[in-house]
């Protein structure tokens, strides 16, 4: 699972217990958290396809 946090205040903590949960409920091995460069632009190409390649799927997270 991919975790795709905007850079914001608190983005990284809730996607942290989105994954937990996911994996507490569904047996879910591997979390790995992305980062955006800057919240007010679109996520980079590059790392849309690191995330493509690496995950099977992916959860976007908003924090303030």
């Amino acid at each position: 699972m991919g975790l795709l946090e905007n850079a914001k205040p608190n983005a990284a903590v809730l996607l942290s217990h989105v994954a937990g949960e996911l994996q507490r409920r569904h047996g879910l091995r591997a979390a790995v958290m992305y980062t955006k460069s800057y919240f007010g632009t679109p996520t980079e190409e590059s790392l849309i396809q690191r995330i493509l390649q690496n995950c099977d799927f992916a959860v976007a997270g908003i924090g303030d």
